[in-house]
């Protein structure tokens, strides 16, 4: 099994004094399955062994396409990337700069509380929402299983206690994000000119930030992921 493998090759990479609060970084393009993917991870680390995690994602939902398109030109003109996080599974709000970013990973290496308002959930389209994560009230090890397209960068990398890059075929994650298209709340057609656009755009951003430390996974088939040697 993928993860057993997985967990293992974490584990032995990971720095023995930071084993209480670990942080595993979950990259790759759009449509590779990062989202899948941490899901499941986290799930493993839950029931085979016994470690509570929270799922963190990178995504941008709270605001209209206007408004974020605007934040994303104000914010280029800064050097800053366009960023955004999930609390827990589904649940989102919007962040815009390194400044925030770093702000949160600290509090999470620090163990302590979280808690964020005017969420905003994927699935139903409720917005509004309050979630807090109480890092600090217990001594029990926590995985944060942190997932995001633009996570691989300094000084944001430094944060992580591995990099699991998430690798997929073109056409196959095409699919993917036709049909996630389809079925959102408010559904659209993606047009193969647009996606080769953002793609062309990550995958420039992955090669520029990979490092051979990185641990990578063959995700072409959910039911058949394989580590890359």
């Amino acid at each position: 099994m993928v993860f057993e493998k997985l967990y293992s090759e974490i584990e032995r990479r990971v720095n023995p004094s930071n084993k209480a609060v670990v942080i595993l970084g979950v990259s790759g393009n759009m449509g590779a399955g990062k989202g899948h993917f941490s899901a499941e991870l986290g799930d493993f680390l839950k029931s085979e062994k016994g470690i509570s995690n929270f799922y963190w994602n990178q995504d941008r939902h709270q605001k209209s396409r206007k408004e974020k398109e605007a934040i994303r030109q104000r914010i280029l003109g800064t050097g800053q990337i366009l960023d955004s996080y999930n609390l827990s599974k589904a649940i989102y709000f919007d962040s815009y700069s390194w400044d925030e970013m770093l702000l949160y990973l600290t509090r999470i290496k620090n163990r302590e509380s979280i808690v964020a308002n005017d969420l905003y959930q994927k699935a139903s389209g409720e917005r509004n929402l309050r979630v807090s994560i109480p890092l600090g009230e217990s001594n029990e090890r926590i995985v944060i299983v942190y997932v995001g397209g633009f996570i691989m960068h300094q000084p944001v990398r430094n944060f992580f206690d591995v990099m699991i890059v998430i690798e997929c075929e073109k056409e196959e994650r095409f699919k993917r994000m036709y049909e996630r298209a389809r079925k959102l709340e408010k559904p659209y057609e993606l047009k193969r000119e647009r996606f080769n656009e953002l793609d062309d755009f990550t995958t420039r951003y992955l090669e520029e930030n990979r490092s051979s430390d990185d641990l990578r996974i063959d995700n072409d088939n959910f039911g058949n992921r394989k580590i890359i040697i």
